[in-house]
């Protein structure tokens, strides 16, 4: 739309539209490649449900504009046609079949999903890096009965498996507001190490006794979020009344009482978003979680989600030497060649490159309650402060 409006002489020009991931699979395959559906999905002009382009969104910005994009969507394990006599050519390669692009995280998920077993088809996918992001799966589409009060956050149709969705959550302050934290507020050396900070944090959980959040940028979930806010719970009324009847009051630092004080706290709080932002998509409960990232080879943050969620975690890796070593860096490179794979041979053995996935954390039950009866509490104080933001 803003091209059409500000650039009409290039808009007039315009024959096709790709997106990157269409775009490279065009390029390889030498004819102009469909937009898979989880790539589609991420463009808001693609009606999810019925698997179509919204006919009236697409209408309200060129009458073309579907003929355009391309009717035609497909899967992300689809054929879409063979390598281009170009490359055969140049380097020498066999004019292979070439198969559907996607996104980085719906393809990582594709790969991720054919490490589970059976029990486990309901885990969510979370990669702990600069930024966070949770990838769940759906058994239903969340806004088929009624548009819910909570929009936030995104729902991508499954890239191989029709009727099924994904839900991504993305959290601006992950690592970087971790590492802050570590560096500011557990002491005054330059060189305190992660050994330090979960020592620091304790193994006792902090809510409902305090919160804290810790927004350095501002956030997307919850959206624009911003700031370093800490509260601790008191006997009389507080500055602030949730609706639990508990109160709060804000402090500029936690007190001694507070055990773990902001390394729990920025920890707690980051996972329990996670968990309150999937309820608000979901109410189907999570059978496991998988780890990855950098900070995924964390025990105490892994422990946490276990707590947290209520289920076991897993992560990714090999074994070596028959010790297991945490390492899925290249898992969207990894979910392509498990989508190639499944176009090639029926029901493939999935364990390219030896990666296996196992539990590395057990969730403590007694803690798990604990956080499930602190979550109303949690949710009351993340929207005041959210509010509070939106307010300045």
């Amino acid at each position: 739309m803003k091209v059409k409006a500000q650039m009409p002489d290039c808009w007039s020009c315009v024959a096709r539209i790709s997106l990157v991931s269409s775009f490279v699979a065009s390029l390889l395959s030498g004819a102009i490649a469909p937009i898979d559906v989880s790539d589609a999905s991420g463009t808001n002009l693609y009606a999810i449900e019925t698997g179509q382009w919204s006919e009236a969104l697409c209408n309200a910005i060129d009458p073309n504009l579907v003929d355009m994009l391309g009717v035609k969507i497909a899967m992300a394990d689809q054929v879409i046609g063979t390598l281009s006599p170009y490359f055969a050519t140049k380097y020498c390669m066999a004019q292979c079949p070439v198969v559907s692009f996607t996104g980085d995280n719906p393809s990582a998920y594709a790969g991720f999903e054919s490490l589970l077993d059976d029990a486990a088809q309901l885990a969510s996918v979370i990669s702990l890096g600069t930024s966070d992001t949770v990838l769940s799966p759906l058994t239903a589409y969340p806004y088929s009965a009624k548009v819910p009060e909570h929009l936030d956050g995104h729902v991508l149709q499954h890239p191989t498996t029709p009727n099924r969705y994904i839900a991504m959550l993305c959290y601006k302050n992950g690592s970087l507001a971790r590492e802050w934290v570590r560096d500011h507020c557990i002491g005054t050396s330059s060189s305190v190490s992660w050994t330090q900070f979960n020592a620091a944090a304790d193994n006792s959980p902090l809510a409902p006794a305090a919160y804290g959040f810790y927004y350095l940028a501002a956030e997307i979930l919850p959206k624009n979020a911003q700031g370093i806010h800490r509260f601790e719970r008191v006997a009389l009324a507080g500055n602030i009344v949730c609706p639990s009847g508990t109160h709060y009051k804000r402090v500029q630092e936690f007190s001694a009482a507070a055990c773990g004080g902001d390394a729990r706290a920025i920890l707690e709080s980051q996972i329990m978003s996670m968990r309150l932002d999937y309820s608000r998509k979901s109410a189907t409960p999570l059978t496991a979680a998988i780890v990855t990232g950098g900070a995924s080879v964390n025990p105490l943050l892994r422990q946490i989600i276990a707590d947290v969620f209520g289920v076991p975690v897993f992560a990714a890796g090999l074994l070596m030497n028959e010790q297991f070593e945490v390492g899925s860096l290249a898992m969207p490179a990894y979910g392509a060649a498990i989508r190639a794979l499944r176009s090639l041979v029926p029901n493939p053995e999935m364990s390219l490159g030896g990666y296996v996935l196992q539990q590395v954390s057990w969730p403590d039950c007694d803690k798990h309650r604990l956080y499930s009866l602190a979550m109303a509490d949690f949710e009351f104080l993340r929207e005041h402060t959210t509010n509070e933001a939106l307010a300045n």
